[in-house]
């Protein structure tokens, strides 16, 4: 998932609140990567690891929240409201918007 940029978020909730313009211009996604998200040819779980005290998705330098270093996240494609949401245990931690 090369140009995606996570948000950590304080608590799930918030998640699900509309971001700011900047947060929105923060996120990219490639759309031949959503095509292949919404084929299901990458895969849809990945694991975070902690790394010089910033937390990383392995091979990718996308920080995200402490609590989730060596944690399983699923990343789901919500084609609704185009946006990408990052799930730890069902609840949503991160959303990413796509920009088309």
């Amino acid at each position: 998932l090369e140009s995606i940029r996570f948000h950590n978020f304080e608590h799930p909730l918030r998640a699900l609140n509309l971001m700011t313009p900047a947060e929105k211009y923060l996120g990219t996604l490639r759309p031949e990567t959503v095509e292949r998200l919404r084929r299901k040819e990458l895969k849809r779980t990945t694991r975070a690891v902690q790394k010089d005290g910033r937390i990383y998705f392995q091979r990718q330098k996308y920080p995200v929240g402490r609590e989730l270093a060596g944690k399983r996240v699923k990343i789901d494609l919500d084609n609704d409201n185009n946006s990408l949401l990052i799930l730890y245990k069902n609840a949503v931690i991160g959303k990413h918007y796509i920009r088309r």
